[in-house]
Order: C-alpha cells, then sequence, then structure tokens
C-alpha cells in the first residue's frame, strides 16, 4: 500500500469517528476523554484554564505503592480507575485515623478509603437527601441533581463486612454543623456539589477540618470540562488565598491536593 493510500485511510477514518463522536459517541463515558484532547490540541475555550501547578503521580506517590482496591469498576458519576488506585495508595501511604468526605454518592470511594486506613481508623461521609434538592442554602449546578436524586446513599457498602467503619451522614454541606470536626480529620474528599458556590464553600470547610500539622485534602474534578465551577473557585483561592497557595493539580487526573504533611 503505497504512503498516499495508508494517509487517506488514516484521514477517512478519523473523519468518521469525528461524525460518530459529535452525533452521540461522547454520551459514553469511555468516549468523553477525546473531547478533553480535541479541546487542549486547539486551544478551545471551554472554562476557566486550569492555573494550578501540577505534580505527577510518582511525585507524589513514589515508586512502589501498596494498596487495596475493592468495587473497581466505575459508572457514570464515579471517579475513573486511575483515580481510585490515587486515593486507595495515598490512605494506605497516609494511614489516616480520621477521614471525611463530602459527597457520597454510591459509597465507591468510601469502601476503598476505608479498606486502606489502618484498622482502627473511621470514616464519616455527608451527602445530600433527594427530598433536600430543593431547598439547599446554595445553587445546585442543574447536571449533578441525577446524582443526588437516588433511592440511597452509600449502596456500595451497605451490608460490606467494612461499613461498620463508614459513618453516613446527611445534610447540606453550606449549613451542616462541622465543628466537632475541626482541626482533627487526617485526611479529606471533597466531591460534592460541583457548583462554584458549593466547591469554593465545600473547600473553605475543609481548611477548617483538616489537621493543620499532618493532614491531606484532596478535591474532585479539577480541570473537568463539565465542571467549571470547581476549577474557577480552587483557582481562585490558589490565587488569593495563602491557605491554599500549597494546591496541586495531580498530573493525569482531575485531582487536586493540598498535603500539611512536611
Amino acid at each position: 500500500m503505497t504512503r498516499f493510500r495508508i494517509e487517506a485511510l488514516k484521514y477517512f477514518k478519523s473523519v468518521i469517528s469525528c461524525l460518530y463522536l459529535c452525533a452521540g459517541g461522547f454520551l459514553l463515558k469511555k468516549h468523553r476523554p477525546l473531547l478533553k484532547m480535541i479541546h487542549d490540541h486547539f486551544g478551545i475555550s471551554a472554562g476557566p484554564k486550569p492555573l494550578i501547578p501540577k505534580i505527577t503521580i510518582g511525585d507524589l506517590l513514589g515508586n512502589e505503592v501498596s494498596l487495596k482496591l475493592t468495587e473497581i469498576d466505575a459508572v457514570e458519576g464515579n471517579v475513573v480507575e486511575c483515580e481510585l488506585l490515587v486515593i486507595a495508595a495515598l490512605i494506605h501511604q497516609s494511614e489516616p485515623g480520621v477521614c471525611f468526605e463530602i459527597g457520597t454518592f454510591d459509597g465507591r470511594t468510601a469502601l476503598n478509603i476505608a479498606m486502606n486506613q489502618p484498622p482502627g481508623g473511621r470514616l464519616f461521609t455527608l451527602d445530600l437527601l433527594r427530598s433536600e434538592i430543593n431547598t439547599t442554602q446554595l445553587a445546585l449546578d442543574k447536571a449533578e441533581v441525577r446524582y443526588i436524586d437516588k433511592p440511597a446513599s452509600g449502596s456500595r457498602f451497605t451490608g460490606h463486612h467494612l461499613a461498620h467503619k463508614i459513618t453516613q451522614l446527611y445534610g447540606d454541606s453550606a449549613t451542616y454543623n462541622f465543628s466537632q470536626f475541626h482541626s482533627n480529620v487526617d485526611f479529606m474528599f471533597v466531591d460534592g456539589s460541583h457548583s462554584y458556590e458549593y466547591a469554593l464553600s465545600d473547600s473553605r470547610t475543609a481548611g477548617k477540618m483538616i489537621n493543620p500539622i499532618t493532614g491531606i485534602i484532596l478535591w474532585h474534578d479539577y480541570d473537568s470540562p463539565y465542571w467549571p465551577g470547581v476549577t474557577q473557585a480552587l483557582n481562585e483561592l490558589y490565587l488569593s488565598d495563602p491557605e491554599f497557595s500549597g494546591l496541586r493539580h495531580i498530573e493525569n487526573t482531575s485531582f487536586c491536593i493540598l498535603t500539611k504533611r512536611p
């Protein structure tokens, strides 16, 4: 086959693939990263630009990691498999006694956090009841209502042998009384509402709750084309609040991390 025919075949296949992606292929989660690749390649503006410096997974975790994983398969609304690995490895390495998660959803991350905590560790996870969707203190992103409107929170850890380590809490994170957790949380995962207002509020709440000496805060969905509010809020905190000047974007993930550990 001549070089011209090879290049022509590549072109034809690329056109067909683009037509499929734009005609509805993007609805499948496995194809959505292609949209971001196109966006990044052509520099198309689809929201606030990420401003937080990056750190590689290797620099964060080292070259050898130990962890345990369960409920590996992701569904719409979950962190992707690589991100689940990062969470599990962070927990396994840092051995946090008290963890707190804002945004339970189906409990997949909660279960993996509990699995990698020390034997006496505790995890508290807060979710919004579906009956409170229309009464929140701050505005929700309309696209996230479907993740709140579900029969029950934490379905993945319900009945699991590690469920005794997990305490399910309910409430609006903008009005919930977190005072008992102030400065007492060793690991905090922020993955609640993705609107700008809630991302900003939850981040400031996390800053109060985290252990000021050895704590870690992890955020989900930074630099996501679907949730610009998270990127906007974290950019703002990074640029304007000294308490968040240590924020780093974990490369090849949608995670941002702030660690108080030496």
